[in-house]
């Protein structure tokens, strides 16, 4: 249904009025799993299918939990309700563009400068006090772990995945499913800080982050799980970008080792969104027939 974004015009108008919001410059954006229009410059309506109810409950929670408190500006909520079972949000709009238009344009050390930004930004989010989970972001993480675990190798499968891959998937898991703590310190993860979730824009001559946006599938637990998607879909095999990020974030240089590259590739076969053959087209690693073991050591190089 959010494919004709059209449909949801008359709604967005509805929305509009009942907060007193201007109704004459109403735009769809292209993109996205659900309908969300640009509200003049300043603002952005999120419409939520009914049956996604969770990621509105979840992306209300974590941005009135992050409450503007980061480096790096997040939505600001103007307004919220329902409009025939579709929950809203009527959210700030931020300034500049989406991080997958600009990146391959920046130079070197603008990259970096953008990554080490990412980490500083990822470490504070990860460090908001929660005063407890709220229920909308609560994660039984050691049964999401077992569950995630059990179903990786099928779900690969499900997914496209060559099958020489299945036996060394299982071998992978079985070796290094210890690794995974079953009971990290909780935190606020945003789970797909992609370079689709950051904005960039220019200040004082240089590319600078300029905000973290779509909050949908945030939810509690281990602060590494958020590494996962800065090493597949940002640094994508970097080694000197993606330690920057790390160190950035708060590591030591002692703390970049095998274990931690092991660590994140079980982290990444757990994931809500892992898919590998999309991952592999993505980030090909530099090998013909690369090992699990390689594709850790590639991906998340430090």
């Amino acid at each position: 249904m959010a494919s004709d974004r059209s449909l949801f015009l008359p709604a967005a108008r509805e929305i509009c009025e009942r907060h007193a919001l201007p109704t004459g410059e109403i735009a769809p954006f292209p993109d996205g799993s659900t309908p969300v229009f640009a509200l003049g410059a300043k603002l952005v309506l999120k419409l939520y299918c009914p049956w996604y109810l969770d990621e509105f409950l979840a992306e209300t929670a974590a941005l009135e939990a992050i409450g503007g408190s980061l480096s790096v500006p997040t939505p600001e909520i103007v307004a919220q309700g329902s409009i025939e079972g579709w929950p809203y949000l009527v959210i700030s709009r931020l300034a500049g563009h989406l991080l997958q238009d600009v990146f391959p344009g920046l130079s070197r050390s603008e990259r970096a400068g953008i990554i080490e930004e990412m980490g500083v930004a990822l470490a504070a989010l990860h460090g908001i006090d929660l005063g407890g989970s709220p229920p909308a972001l609560a994660v039984d993480w050691p049964r999401f772990l077992e569950e995630r675990l059990a179903g990786a190798v099928d779900r690969q499968r499900r997914r496209g995945l060559e099958p020489r891959w299945a036996h060394e998937l299982e071998h992978f898991l079985d070796e290094h499913g210890q690794l995974l703590d079953r009971t990290p310190p909780p935190v606020l993860l945003h789970t797909e800080p992609t370079d689709s979730a950051w904005l960039v824009q220019q200040k004082n001559n240089r590319p600078t982050l300029s905000g973290l946006i779509d909050f949908a599938d945030a939810m509690t637990g281990d602060q590494e799980y958020d590494h996962v998607a800065v090493g597949i879909f940002i640094s994508r095999g970097d080694r000197r970008l993606f330690r920057r990020y790390l160190l950035a974030y708060g590591y030591r240089t002692a703390d970049l080792d095998e274990e931690l590259s092991t660590r994140l590739m079980m982290l990444t076969l757990v994931h809500r969104y892992c898919h590998l053959p999309r991952f592999l087209a993505l980030c090909p690693p530099p090998w013909e027939r690369p090992s699990i073991e390689r594709l850790a050591g590639f991906w998340f190089q430090v």
